[in-house]
């Protein structure tokens, strides 16, 4: 048991290369360092800010070992003479995608451009077709378990058919998507414009109230000259007097809540 206590790893999986133990402020401070030593002895060259050729680059050679994993390599020719290879095997970077001539497969669906701008029929139908083909193939299967290479073909055909409506469908689709999405945002914004013209014609009213309770104070209260009679008068004439002008002091008031309420509203 101890022995097999020790053969456990200490851990999942193997430990990083060391390299990224270089990668230090100090060491990156000293690779500048030496760049821009380099830099100042080396002649001005015009056409060097034009050129992808850096002048400051340093011989990795003649950097001490710490340094030398901070600059990276040389970025491959990626050409058409030189294409990047995976396993000895060139690999195409911009593929081209395949089509069903490509493939050897004859699509189902007729060649007509019409069926391009209307293609939900024949979508639907191919669906069909996908199902009960399937559907065959499993009862062929059932009877004879080497019979299925004529219903596999006829089943490449459908979804090689359908894969090729859907994307000549795909930029109808997208216009369709960007119409609904305008049409949306068209609403919204006269939803909007709709909603601050109701607080525009609320507030108006409230301002036009406030002028009107301001203007019936004046009338009510008169000039000094006529308050002073008033309230000369009689004890009965005053009292009247006085409560007229508490209400109409009270309506102006809740016409200035009815305001800043407002106000709030649209803040």
């Amino acid at each position: 048991m101890a022995q097999q206590g020790a053969a456990q790893p200490k851990a999942p999986f193997p430990q990083p290369p060391p390299f990224y133990k270089h990668f230090t402020k100090a060491n990156t401070a000293e690779l500048k360092r030496q760049r821009k030593d380099l830099a100042s002895h080396q002649p001005y060259d015009e056409e060097a800010p034009h050129s992808t050729h850096q002048p400051t680059d340093l011989n990795i050679l003649s950097l001490p070992p710490e340094l030398r994993y901070l600059i990276p390599p040389t970025p491959p020719d990626t050409t058409a003479n030189n294409p990047p290879k995976a396993f000895t095997h060139p690999l195409n970077l911009t593929p081209t995608p395949p089509t069903l001539a490509s493939l050897s497969i004859t699509p189902l669906q007729p060649s007509h451009p019409s069926v391009l701008n209307n293609p939900q029929p024949h979508l639907l139908a191919l669906a069909r077709s996908l199902l009960t083909t399937f559907l065959h193939l499993v009862g062929a299967q059932s009877q004879d378990a080497e019979a299925w290479e004529e219903s596999t073909r006829h089943l490449e055909r459908i979804v090689g058919s359908l894969q090729e409506l859907i994307n000549a469908y795909r930029p109808h689709q997208a216009r369709e998507s960007l119409i609904l999405e305008m049409e949306g945002r068209v609403r919204g914004m006269r939803g909007e414009v709709e909603r601050i013209r109701e607080a525009g014609g609320r507030v108006e009213e409230l301002l036009g109230g406030l002028d009107g309770g301001e203007g019936g104070g004046m009338g009510v209260m008169g000039t000094g000259e006529g308050r002073g009679m008033g309230v000369m008068g009689t004890g009965e004439g005053r009292g009247k007097g006085m409560e007229k002008v508490d209400g109409l002091e009270e309506m102006r008031r809740e016409r200035q809540r009815g305001a800043w309420g407002a106000l709030r509203e649209l803040s």
